[in-house]
């Protein structure tokens, strides 16, 4: 599965305008210490660098070759450190000082994992008081297709789901809005109609040139449809 899901992101890599667009949505709650749970090749990660709101910068995953590749990314960038994190693991706190991070992206990441309590939960004692969540996870399950598997998807997430799931474990939510109104229909084409079994470059490099159109749709139609669902999470308790 992680051969394919390494494909899956490096046939994204290439989507540079999608990637900042992507970015562009967390760009504006960033602040302080912030940590990158999960960058994977770092697609969206890497527009970390030169943004002047960030202190400093964890940048994580918990596949090596990921890092390696993190590593070289951010060697420019001394303010950024990247370590091997595996935020659904029980015990990964010892190595941390609680309550010191002010910002976590957690971007396509919660719907690749088994259990997002603990997930949730570890983010949670991670940040301070009043820090922020920016998380991006794929919406719709009648979406779910062979897309999914092949990125090693566990499953898709409704507004109502991932609301209840961050105010369970102790954030209240800020924001939550639909976005990528147009991926939806590729998704579908591709995962549920055609079933392809590796990602498309095509696709990806046809959303890629369409970005400004993207964002004209995403103003008429995100209120309610898209690929992703993106909420802004401030933590009010521990959970632990």
């Amino acid at each position: 599965m992680e051969d394919k899901l390494s494909h899956t992101l490096k046939v994204i890599e290439a989507s540079t305008n999608y990637n900042l667009w992507l970015y562009n949505h967390l760009r504006g709650y960033l602040e302080g210490r912030v940590l990158d749970v999960g960058a994977g090749l770092g697609n969206v990660a890497r527009f970390l660098i030169g943004d002047k709101k960030v202190i400093a910068g964890f940048i994580t995953d918990s596949c090596e070759s990921y890092l390696t590749n993190l590593e070289k990314i951010f060697l420019c960038d001394k303010r950024f450190t990247v370590i091997p994190l595996d935020i659904s693991c029980q015990d990964i706190l010892s190595n941390w000082h609680l309550g010191s991070i002010d910002t976590i992206i957690c971007t396509n990441v919660l719907e690749h994992l088994e259990d997002e309590n603990v997930a949730l939960q570890n983010i949670n004692s991670l940040l301070r008081e009043n820090g922020k969540l920016l998380i991006i996870v794929p919406a719709f399950s009648f979406l779910f297709g062979s897309l999914d598997r092949i990125s090693g998807h566990l499953r898709r997430y409704s507004k109502k789901y991932l609301s209840h799931l961050l105010l369970n474990n102790g954030f209240k939510i800020i924001k939550g809005q639909y976005i990528d109104s147009l991926g939806p229909i590729i998704w579908f084409m591709g995962g549920r109609v055609i079933r392809l079994k590796k990602f498309s470059k095509g696709a990806c490099s046809f959303l890629d040139r369409f970005v400004p159109v993207l964002k004209i749709c995403d103003k008429l139609f995100a209120s309610f449809f898209g690929q992703s669902l993106f909420f802004v999470a401030e933590k009010i308790s521990f959970k632990r």
